[in-house]
């Protein structure tokens, strides 16, 4: 499955870079505003435990818009996004007196664009379509009583750096500004029941799932 999910990505980007050549495009560099927030819910022994846990901070990056027709067309993105959060991530033992953290991510929106002119330097555009992400690092220290601890995420597999998401979102355009917003759902359950910090603990493997869903506001200046 997941050797024909690359294939079909490389021949959808290859396709939109072929009409590309003859279509009217834009680009864009855009910095905003991001809210990630990460859910898990989990069940040990019949109880029922739901934590989130939300993280603030920017995303930073580009779009390239390929617009087939006057106005539909596919944008392209690469974004850097880091964000910071003060929870901590408990499905079993201690609970810290306090969790900083920050996690830095790159991002890759494909989005299926329709933008409606409302006069020359005026218009408005909806899109959807997937976002892939990619965790680069998740670090963070805890603090119990007068001893600190840092950790990593990923050290002891926890979760899974990848996800996917979809969703849709609204813009307008001003000249060569723009505004747009939007809210992706994550779609995989990012954790990972074979972690070592689990297997550390005597083998237990609660039924757990962890999903990641984004807000985010952008401003953006087009080429």
């Amino acid at each position: 499955m997941g050797k024909f999910l690359r294939k079909i990505m490389l021949l959808f980007v290859v396709a939109v870079f072929s009409v590309s050549l003859t279509a009217q495009n834009k680009l864009s560099v855009n910095l905003g505003y991001l809210n990630s927030n990460t859910t898990l819910k989990s069940s040990m022994t019949g109880i029922q435990l739901s934590t989130e846990l939300p993280s603030n901070g920017f995303v930073v990056g580009a779009a390239y818009d390929v617009m087939f027709a006057n106005s539909l067309g596919v944008s392209l993105g690469l974004d850097y996004a880091l964000t910071f959060g003060n929870k901590s991530l408990q499905i079993q033992g201690m609970s810290a007196n306090s969790t900083t953290y920050n996690i830095h991510t790159l991002e890759l929106p494909i989005r299926l664009l329709y933008e409606y002119t409302i006069e020359d330097d005026i218009s408005v555009f909806a899109f959807a379509g997937p976002k892939l992400a990619l965790d680069l690092a998740w670090k963070g220290k805890e603090k119990y009583g007068n001893l600190t601890k840092t950790f990593d995420m990923y050290d002891e597999d926890v979760i899974y750096r990848f996800n996917l998401l979809l969703g849709p979102g609204l813009g307008a355009r001003y000249r060569n500004f723009q505004i747009k917003l939007g809210y992706d759902w994550g779609l995989l359950n990012r954790y990972n029941k074979n972690n070592k910090a689990v297997q550390l603990q005597g083998g237990l493997t609660p039924d757990v799932k962890l999903n990641t869903n984004n807000f985010y506001v952008m401003l953006g200046l087009v080429f």
